[in-house]
């Protein structure tokens, strides 16, 4: 709800997350009209959750050591979701999964997960 009071936005939400992730901690910077929501295992951090309200097409960044090894795109509620994995300097993968919905910017960092994990998260996505 304090994202709807502080960004005047009803966001998409999620739904599921896998085993054991819950609420990790959230923030939502109005002078940049964003905000940051974590979810891991304890301070374990396995996924954020970036919303930009000032989105632009290209906006979203990825490190430079994180090496492109795979993307497409999904359809969820008939939104297309661009979906990358990356490898990571510490041989981790990483995923971002980014998409537009209503004139906001969304974008998911899963730490680590399965390709069918990820879909799971995505395919229970909540489109207000």
């Amino acid at each position: 709800q304090q994202l709807e009071e502080k960004l005047g936005v009803y966001p998409v939400r999620i739904n599921y997350l896998p085993g054991g992730i819950g609420f990790v901690e959230g923030d939502v910077y109005g002078d940049t009209s964003s905000a940051l929501i974590l979810y891991g295992i304890g301070a374990d951090v396995k996924i954020s959750y970036n919303i930009r309200l000032n989105y632009q097409v290209g906006s979203w960044g990825k490190d430079v050591e994180d090496e492109f090894f795979d993307g497409y795109v999904m359809q969820v509620n008939d939104v297309p979701i661009n979906v990358n994995r990356y490898k990571v300097s510490d041989g981790q993968e990483r995923t971002i999964a980014s998409f537009e919905y209503q004139g906001v910017g969304y974008s998911l960092t899963f730490a680590d997960f399965k390709p069918e994990e990820v879909e799971e998260v995505l395919n229970q996505l909540y489109f207000p």
